[in-house]
């Protein structure tokens, strides 16, 4: 339906011979691209239909293109409708019946083959292989025509077909007019190569002894060969599938850079002669430069020393003090030699580390021993150098040994004081656990509810802060408290202790990891501890069911935010006049002024919620004064 206009006008045409000024009825493929092509729109595209409007611009001829399929314009050619044939082959049987123009257009054969398996770039590669063509195409018959230059011959319906027989090794290579990536752009993943010795070379043909419509076409074809037009229709519909020759005319921009080059080439041999003037001159200087600094070198009180693949390659005169060795001892040995066992590996690491470039600069110190019985340790800086021509690292080295034994008398009185301060944080906690069992037979003794009622909430006080005391015993930083490990076991331990009705009342923990100093770890531990209690008391009367949550997160501006809340009967209107009364709730309002925090109460839907913020102090901060407490309204 496409083609429907151009077939009829051809119908409409006289069949007879044209006359001298009549347009020329091609035909032309329909389904060739790039050669030759009807889009979407049903528009004739392609190199064919741009070369045919580009010869009717020189005004010899005017053409009624016809694009069908092959089958069709071969039989309207035969019978007379049509006087010319694009993109056509010359055999001996066409001859016959037929005369051709000169070529228009050139494609190489392509072969399509496995990757990891022969390239077949010449036909002489196909002999003893499997070969797969598309029925009824020009390389098929062309093929058959020489035999498959020795390879068997397989002939596939369609173009998927033809390629996934390769893929899936049922041949070794197809044999292609052009790229399939116009029919077929899935390619399976095969590899495309150019066939050097198979080149088609495609004419307009037209009825044998019709000179006038060849020598037509033959003007045409040349005066747009000579304008530039054909390179520019060649390069953009078939210069993309096919190795670009080089042109005259692809040189000609190159022409002025080359006398350029030229040019610079003449003044780079005068400057030459300059330039070796002045480095004979140079080095002399150099020569200079070299003994000044081998002076420095010589006398410096460093170690300085260079190593390449690890062995000794120079030394200067204050390594051979410092070691006692002479120089000659110490060149050409493996620098790893001088280290004890349990250093060497990493240092060897760190030497191919520098060396790979993926170390600007290392310094470490180590332990060495050059002659028996005597051990330094040194502190040596180490960079990637040229040395001769290859990489090497150069080294400076000081003597650290003084150093090392101050850093180990440190550190063993440190861990004199950590274990003083390990054995006062145990002792402090043994007090505590004292005072709460004074304070807890004070209260079985004690007939007073009242009374019975403080002490009890004093032992809670006191049993958080020897809990503080026993983490930091147990903990490896004795200044900076886990609050979550802290929190989880002290709500854990007043939860069992506090909660009369197992399982009526559940506790729900969302901590997050927060360090905190000591100084602010015990006043949250008590806050926890009364905020708790009062839950625990006051939230779930006359045997009601309920949870308590308690949760603690760091948050993005910096600060520590500690939730205590319930679902319980919530928080009663006269809250603030029960505050001044209740010595919990005063202790935890003094307790967030002393941490210069914020602390809100009010209701989270049913129940009770308070929310202390605070700022982390800092290890050589101390805690300030005074900051106001906001209530948030239920």
């Amino acid at each position: 339906m496409r083609c429907l206009v151009p077939i009829l006008s051809l119908l409409l045409l006289p069949a007879g011979p044209a006359a001298v000024a009549a347009p020329i009825r091609v035909g032309a493929e329909n389904n060739s691209p790039p050669l030759s092509y009807v889009n979407d729109r049903g528009g004739h595209e392609g190199f064919t239909a741009d070369l045919l409007r580009e010869m009717e611009r020189t005004g010899l001829v005017e053409f009624v293109t016809v694009p069908s399929s092959w089958s069709f314009v071969l039989q309207e050619f035969s019978a007379g409708r049509l006087d010319a044939m694009a993109n056509v082959t010359i055999n001996e049987e066409r001859l016959q019946t037929m005369d051709f123009t000169i070529s228009h257009a050139s494609l190489h054969a392509i072969t399509y083959t496995r990757p990891g398996e022969p390239r077949m770039r010449r036909t002489v590669e196909f002999a003893g292989r499997r070969m797969a063509t598309l029925d009824g195409t020009i390389t098929h018959i062309n093929a058959r025509r020489n035999q498959g230059w020795g390879a068997e011959i397989r002939a596939f319906g369609s173009w998927r077909a033809m390629l996934a027989a390769v893929r899936d090794g049922e041949c070794d290579f197809a044999l292609v007019t052009r790229s399939l990536k116009f029919e077929q752009p899935d390619e399976l993943g095969l590899r495309v190569e150019f066939v050097d010795d198979i080149v088609y070379q495609f004419h307009f043909a037209v009825h044998r002894g019709d000179r006038e419509t060849l020598a037509r076409l033959n003007e045409a074809l040349a005066i747009v060969r000579q304008n530039g037009a054909f390179d520019r229709i060649y390069a953009q519909w078939i210069g993309p599938i096919e190795p670009h020759p080089i042109r005259l005319n692809d040189l000609r921009p190159y022409a002025l850079p080359s006398a350029g080059v030229l040019a610079l080439v003449v003044l780079l041999f005068w400057w030459q002669r300059q330039i070796n003037r002045q480095l004979r001159r140079q080095s002399r200087a150099l020569h200079e430069s070299e003994e000044k600094y081998r002076v420095l070198v010589e006398n410096a009180h460093e170690l300085i020393f260079v190593v390449q693949d690890g062995t000794v390659q120079f030394v200067n005169s204050a390594a051979c003090r410092l070691t006692g060795l002479e120089e000659a001892a110490l060149l050409g040995r493996s620098i790893f030699d001088f280290l004890p066992e349990a250093y060497r590996a990493a240092a060897r690491a760190r030497y191919e580390e520098i060396l790979g470039g993926g170390l600007r600069e290392a310094r470490e110190d180590y332990p060495v021993t050059f002659v028996p019985g005597r051990s330094l340790w040194l502190e040596v800086t180490s960079v990637r150098i040229e040395w001769r021509g290859r990489p090497a690292t150069l080294n400076l080295a000081a003597d650290a040994t003084a150093r090392h034994a101050a850093e180990m008398e440190l550190r063993d009185s440190l861990r004199e004081k950590e274990a003083l301060l390990r054995e006062i944080h145990h002792r402090v906690k043994n007090n505590l656990q004292v005072i709460t069992s004074l304070l807890r037979l004070e209260a079985g003794r004690s007939a007073q509810p009242a009374t019975k009622a403080a002490l009890q909430d004093m032992q809670g006080r006191i049993r958080s802060m020897a809990l503080l005391h026993e983490t930091l015993y147990r903990s490896a930083d004795f200044a900076r408290v886990d609050m979550a490990d802290y929190l989880r076991q002290l709500s854990t331990q007043l939860h069992r202790a506090q909660n009369t009705r197992p399982g009526a009342v559940r506790l729900q923990l969302d901590l997050e990891p927060v360090m905190l100093e000591a100084e602010q770890a015990i006043p949250c531990g008590l806050m926890v501890n009364e905020l708790l209690t009062n839950s625990l008391k006051h939230a779930f009367p006359d045997g009601r069911s309920g949870e308590i949550r308690i949760a603690l997160h760091a948050r993005p501006d910096g600060r520590v935010q500690l939730e205590v809340g319930d679902n319980g009967t919530g928080l009663p209107a006269d809250l603030d006049e029960r505050r001044q009364r209740s010595l919990g709730l005063q202790l935890v309002s003094d307790l967030v002024r002393q941490l210069q925090g914020t602390l809100e109460a009010g209701a989270a839907g049913p129940g009770a919620r308070f929310v202390i913020t605070l700022i982390p102090l800092k290890p050589s901060e101390a805690p300030g004064n005074g900051s106001p407490v906001t209530a948030a309204q239920p």
